[in-house]
This record gives structure tokens, sequence and C-alpha cells, in this order.
């Protein structure tokens, strides 16, 4: 646990980022922790994704993120960012610490996330637990298609971009990991 790193994955609703990030928070030998923001707003009962509940979470986020790096531990980080505005402190926190930041965006085209957000409302309880979608609410179209227009009309060159309607998870974890270790 000496090289402790900032691992950020953003993307639409159903990108596949929090699938990602919970494969790599199991595979990764760095011990690292695992911060999904949508939880960490659902801490307060209540919360709904409005500018004072996401900036709260996003300041709890990058607290523990400082706190988990402080004690060499490596984290995942798994929000809807959309504009690089909210991954910069991120990265700049990463930075004064001497850590090294990677910046991952997971891609897929709109139709490819409402059909995976929408199935998801159809899992059983248990899987809804798996996915991270309960006990927090589903999405649906309309907030699939609401972050993805917020990604686009935010469009950014920073982070490397994956498409995930061409690769399965575990493709996507693969090149993850290969990233990390150069």
């Amino acid at each position: 646990m000496s090289n402790p790193f900032c691992l950020i994955l953003s993307g639409s609703s159903g990108s596949g980022k929090s699938t990602t990030a919970k494969i790599l928070w199991q595979r990764l030998k760095e011990n690292p922790a695992y911060l999904n923001l949508d939880s960490i707003k659902h801490l307060i009962y209540g919360a709904i994704s409005s500018d004072y509940f996401l900036d709260l979470a996003r300041e709890n986020a990058l607290l523990l993120t400082k706190n988990y790096l402080k004690n060499d531990h490596s984290v995942i980080i798994d929000k809807a960012f959309g504009s690089y505005d909210y991954v910069r402190p991120f990265i700049n926190l990463a930075k004064d610490m001497h850590v090294k930041s990677h910046y991952f965006k997971l891609t897929a085209p709109l139709n490819v996330l409402i059909s995976r957000v929408e199935d998801r409302r159809n899992f059983s309880l248990e899987e809804k637990i798996v996915a991270g979608e309960w006990p927090l609410p589903a999405g649906n179209e309309r907030t699939a298609r609401e972050i993805y227009e917020f990604c686009e009309k935010n469009k950014h060159p920073e982070g490397i971009k994956i498409d995930t309607e061409k690769n399965p998870p575990e493709k996507v974890v693969e090149f993850i990991l290969s990233y990390l270790q150069e």
C-alpha cells in the first residue's frame, strides 16, 4: 500500500461505472476504498439530486479521499460528474498529496444507457442490492436522459474515454488495470 492512487470513474447513468468500480474494488491488491457519491448523498434521508446535496456529497467525498490517501489506501470514486469542474478538486487533491490520479469517462449511446437503466428497475431485491440500487431509488428514462444531456453539454477533453457499448465490463476493467500498471 505504499503507492496509493486516486481512480475516478465518471459517466452517465447506465454507463457501467458502478459495475466497473465494484469489480476493480474487489480485484485491486492495494486494498482501496470505494466511494460511490450517490451513496454518500443518500446518507441523508430524503436527499435529492439538487446542488445542495450534490455539493455536500462531493465535499464529504473529498474529505474521505484525503483521509484514505493519507493512510496509504487508494481510492475509487464513482460518480456521474458530467462537468470537469466537479472532477478537478479530486485531481488537485491527489496532486497536492503527491499521489497519482487517473480519470476515466465511461460512455455509451443514449438508447443503450436508457435500456440499461430501465432494465435495472426489473431486478430482484437481491440484484438491486448487489447493483447498489437499493435502498436508493432506481433511475429511469428521464433521469438517464437528463444526466446524459448534462454530460454532453459539459464535454471536456480531460480523462480517458471508454465506450461501454463496445466493451463489456471485464474488458473495461482489464483496460483500466493495464493503464494503472504503466
